[in-house]
């Protein structure tokens, strides 16, 4: 009697795997709570960084055409599409290969770290190389003093932290 009463149709034993079952789905709906609140959380940081950043992307654009005439905004977009076109061929795309690792040491990001910096010097190199051949090119003088500034700058743009892309990663966006 007491086999046929834990047999494998037994109801006891059903009752059993339906309470665990339930845990399972009760744990599985609290976990998709956590990772819909975490995405929610970072989805409005990063559409506030963007407002920001187009915003400020904005105010430039405004001040740099109150302050310059046409022909030297011209220029001026001249040597930004430049720069656009020797960022665009030399990405990297670090931070995505950072998000997809599963683990991630210190070693990764100290290599991720040096070669987006090396990279972003070298192209500050390009750019301020270029600035005389360009200005021949495209015969405009004022070429050679807006690359060298914009390479100064692209400089400062490898200082940029990989760690960011971690957070990215793990949806932490405190």
């Amino acid at each position: 009697m007491d086999q046929a009463r834990y047999s494998l149709g037994s109801p006891f034993r059903d009752f059993s795997s339906i309470v665990w079952v339930s845990e399972i789905t009760s744990l599985q709906k609290k976990a998709k709570h956590v990772i819909r609140s975490q995405v929610i959380k970072g989805a409005t940081a990063l559409s506030i960084a963007r407002v920001i950043v187009n915003s400020l992307s904005l105010v430039s654009t405004i001040v740099l055409a109150r302050f310059l005439m046409p022909d030297d905004f011209g220029v001026a977009a001249l040597a930004t599409t430049i720069l656009f076109i020797l960022t665009s061929v030399t990405d990297l795309s670090l931070a995505n290969a950072l998000i997809h690792q599963k683990e991630i040491g210190e070693d990764h990001i100290h290599s991720a770290w040096t070669i987006d910096f090396l990279r972003w010097q070298l192209l500050a190199l390009i750019l301020a190389a270029t600035s005389y051949p360009a200005s021949w090119l495209f015969s405009e003088p004022r070429l050679v003093g807006i690359m060298m500034a914009l390479g100064l700058a692209t400089a400062f743009s490898g200082l940029s932290n990989p760690r960011m892309a971690l957070f990215m990663r793990d949806l932490d966006f405190r």
